[in-house]
């Protein structure tokens, strides 16, 4: 008899619990909402802007056939060699003027047949001082206007403005067209990081030289380019090209952390309060451009309206 008391007992316990855990189920857990997932995200600048650059040398000057001269009838240094400043390089020599020169010779001569005619004495003397002018542009040597190499691509050009030499610098440095967009991060003595694409390495180089006018200036074009010179730690190959980095001071959050399109949550010891910023619409809607009220570090809510459903 005691034992079925006991059964019953336990059985009556045991429905007691099980149907106390059902209400305590249905009444406060699934009818508690699910808390809705906090993701933040830390407040950073825009990837660096990568454009090409190219190594430069710091002097280059280019020679072109320039028929008034005549054509170029010798060459006084060779190919790929080092000169030096006003050394002549090579000499036209101006068939034309030997024409003239020979015809006022034959003049000249046929005057002096009769000395002493008084009109015959001025245009002997004449012809004399044209003769002695015209013997210094008969041969005419081009010097060099620096120290540095010359490299000739064609000895013998023959079209005239044609380019057939060009003189430059052992000592490189890069060049690159920067956007406008860009200038206001850059100064003088700044760094800046240079990528070789040949061999993946990076340098530090500084910033030597920023134009003032760009070099689009005349052009319709809608951006300035603004052309930037630095400095080289490395030996390239003359024209080689580089990746240089442009730093930024771009910060874009997603739209998604905005709330009634003027605040963000920020954390601060562990706690979350609005800040008012400033910003400007991006080209992508799911983004938004900060112009004031964030700096880089700072850590907001990117699912703002989740944490404002819980206030």
């Amino acid at each position: 008899m005691n034992k079925h008391i006991l059964i019953s007992i336990f059985t009556m316990v045991s429905a007691i619990i099980v149907i106390t855990c059902y209400f305590f189920y249905k009444h406060y857990i699934v009818k508690t909402p699910n808390q809705p997932t906090i993701k933040t995200i830390k407040v950073q600048y825009e990837p660096p802007k990568k454009i090409n650059a190219r190594y430069e040398p710091q002097s280059v000057y280019h020679f072109y056939l320039e028929p008034k001269h005549g054509y170029i009838n010798n060459w006084l240094v060779k190919n790929d060699t080092k000169v030096h400043k006003d050394q002549p390089l090579f000499e036209y020599y101006n068939p034309t003027v030997e024409k003239t020169i020979a015809l006022k010779q034959q003049l000249l001569a046929t005057l002096t047949q009769d000395p002493e005619n008084d009109i015959n004495k001025d245009q002997i003397v004449t012809l004399q001082n044209d003769i002695a002018t015209l013997q210094l542009t008969l041969r005419t040597k081009i010097n060099a206007p620096f120290d540095g190499v010359l490299t000739i691509n064609n000895a013998t050009p023959s079209t005239p403005q044609t380019h057939f030499a060009t003189l430059y610098q052992p000592k490189y440095h890069i060049s690159a067209k920067v956007p406008e967009t860009y200038m206001a991060t850059l100064k003088l003595g700044s760094t800046l990081k240079i990528r070789s694409p040949l061999t993946n390495q990076i340098s530090n180089e500084k910033i030597t030289h920023i134009t003032t006018i760009p070099t689009n200036y005349d052009t319709a074009d809608k951006q300035a380019q603004y052309e930037l010179r630095l400095t080289t730690s490395t030996k390239p190959l003359l024209g080689q090209h580089c990746e240089l980095e442009l730093p930024t001071t771009t910060i874009v959050i997603p739209q998604s952390a905005l709330l009634n399109n003027k605040y963000v949550f920020i954390k601060k010891s562990n706690k979350f309060i609005k800040r008012v910023i400033k910003f400007n619409k991006s080209g992508n809607n799911n983004r938004i451009t900060v112009k004031s009220g964030l700096s880089p570090g700072d850590i907001i809510v990117e699912n703002a309206k989740s944490l404002n459903n819980l206030n």
